[in-house]
């Protein structure tokens, strides 16, 4: 008896439909009658001799047995995670994988993707301004305690305007493109890398300054 894995989905697209392995980053294009012994994989089942069920065995998407639902968040956070992940990654922490030749590996894997790595600019409405150097000076002599214990969240504004460099700055120091101002003589940096981590190194959010009536500015990390 083999039963379906639990990472996946479907997706009819223009026509087609795909099965996407999220676990292990696969996608293949399958038929209603795949589907149909997929469905029936799901509640465990023997494996034919056809044509169909070869090329689901060959799919490595079967497992020998069905494997207990631990996981307590919905289904988009499940595939986000896995989605997101090392398709080598090991499955636990005991694994006898070595660290180094894991980290080695992932680099190696980000690097055969790279080719097809898709523009990461979106350019959308409002005017584009370009923003003045941030201002290094005032950071460098900051304190991080002190910084927090003077934070404060205000909804009451003073309509008074902030020069714009301060406001180059706060974005700078959220979301600048940092990579350059760190060593990577030994990592390889894909994409952007900012102060705040992100999920698979996506670094997918964009910040927007909206302003008074019909004004609107896109700020390009810098």
């Amino acid at each position: 008896m083999k039963w379906l894995q639990s990472s996946h989905f479907l997706k009819i697209d223009a026509g087609k439909l795909i099965f996407w392995d999220y676990a292990k980053h696969q996608q293949f294009e399958i038929t209603a009658e795949h589907l149909n012994r997929l469905v029936e994989f799901s509640t465990g089942a023997s494996i034919k001799k056809t044509q169909i069920d070869e090329d689901i065995f060959n799919a490595e998407v079967l497992i020998d047995a069905p494997r207990e639902q631990k996981w307590s968040w919905d289904w988009l956070s499940h595939i986000f995670h896995h989605g997101t992940q090392h398709p080598l990654a090991p499955e636990s922490m005991q694994s006898s994988i070595n660290p180094q030749e894991y980290a080695a590996s992932y680099l190696d894997f980000c690097a055969s993707i790279r080719h097809a790595m898709p523009p990461v600019e979106i350019i959308k409405g409002g005017t584009r301004y370009a923003l003045p150097n941030f201002e290094s000076k005032e950071l460098n002599n900051a304190n991080l305690w002190e910084s927090l214990l003077k934070r404060r969240t205000c909804r009451d504004f003073d309509g008074q305007p902030v020069a714009l460099r301060k406001i180059s700055t706060l974005l700078y120091c959220a979301f600048g493109d940092i990579k350059a101002d760190e060593n990577t003589e030994n990592l390889s940096v894909y994409g952007y890398k900012r102060t705040s981590p992100a999920a698979g190194g996506l670094q997918c959010t964009e910040p927007y300054r909206v302003g008074p009536a019909k004004f609107a500015t896109r700020f390009k990390p810098i």
